[in-house]
């Protein structure tokens, strides 16, 4: 069966077209939500230093040139003034301001528009996942004439299913090839240092099985913090004092890579999977 009749029929459904309109005006409202949030950070976030905050028995501290600096206020991501009961040994995230280093914001990584807020990319799949059902429910839109006189569609739902799967495919592939490459850089480098966990980064949402650990290394006697992006299992008390290898950027100390490999040979897979799958969708005429 042709899949144009199928496209047809769903475009003169009038309860489609008003669900499709929903879904892509939900898919712009959350993309301007976030937009605004992520430029309005932007614009204040050169006042401010990142800062690892360390719960020590309830006193919140960091250390700014070999000075501990104790945070008195805390404010979340909306200017909020906020009391965080942040557990001994656990470390918090935070952007403490340069001109009132006691003064800090909060970033909760359980929340998705803090996390918008700073890595506004984590939404993508989100947004085009709306606009995805949204264009799939509304097809057919426009249509041309060939030299044939006949009515052809310029856009219908295959083939926005398959520029879906195929960025959906692509996208993480280049980030795992890039990640593969930058890797290998570190590596050829030959710059080790070793790495000592001594905390784990505070999270309302962590489990007791998982964590995620934060350590501390030294270049040439200078000390530097490392977080791990991903979490490992065990708690903290199964992970504290452990240590661990990374290379380092002699230029720049603070970029370091963790002296594992960090792509995954399953997800490449998939990925080629996807792109290989979707490519007809997008450069030939599908029939279904």
């Amino acid at each position: 069966m042709n899949y144009n009749k199928i496209n047809k029929a769903v475009g003169k459904n009038r309860s489609t077209k008003i669900l499709a309109w929903i879904f892509l005006i939900m898919d712009i409202m959350a993309f301007i939500t976030i937009s605004f949030n992520y430029i309005d950070w932007k614009l204040k976030e050169n006042n401010y230093n990142k800062q690892y905050v360390y719960s020590n028995y309830g006193k919140l501290f960091y250390e700014n040139n070999n000075e501990e600096i104790y945070v008195k206020t805390i404010y979340d991501t909306y200017g909020k003034v906020i009391k965080l009961d942040i557990p001994n040994e656990e470390t918090a995230i935070m952007y403490c301001s340069k001109k009132n280093k006691s003064e800090c914001i909060y970033f909760d990584m359980d929340d998705s528009v803090d996390k918008g807020m700073l890595n506004p990319f984590i939404n993508v799949v989100e947004i085009l996942l709306f606009a995805l059902i949204g264009l799939l429910l509304l097809p057919c839109v426009k249509t041309k004439k060939d030299d044939k006189r006949k009515k052809k569609a310029l856009l219908n739902s295959i083939d926005i299913f398959g520029a879906f799967l195929f960025i959906l495919g692509g996208l993480p592939l280049v980030w795992q090839i890039y990640s593969a490459i930058n890797y290998y850089s570190f590596k050829k480098a030959s710059n080790v240092t070793t790495a000592t966990i001594y905390s784990e980064i505070y999270s309302k949402g962590n489990e007791d099985n998982m964590c995620r650990p934060v350590s501390y290394y030294y270049v040439n006697d200078q000390k530097y913090i490392y977080e791990n992006y991903s979490c490992v299992d065990g708690n903290l008390k199964e992970n504290i004092g452990t240590t661990f290898e990374l290379y380092y950027d002699k230029n720049n100390p603070s970029r370091v890579m963790k002296k594992e490999i960090s792509v995954n040979i399953w997800i490449v897979i998939v990925e080629i999977g996807l792109v290989a799958f979707s490519t007809p969708f997008l450069f030939y005429k599908v029939k279904i």
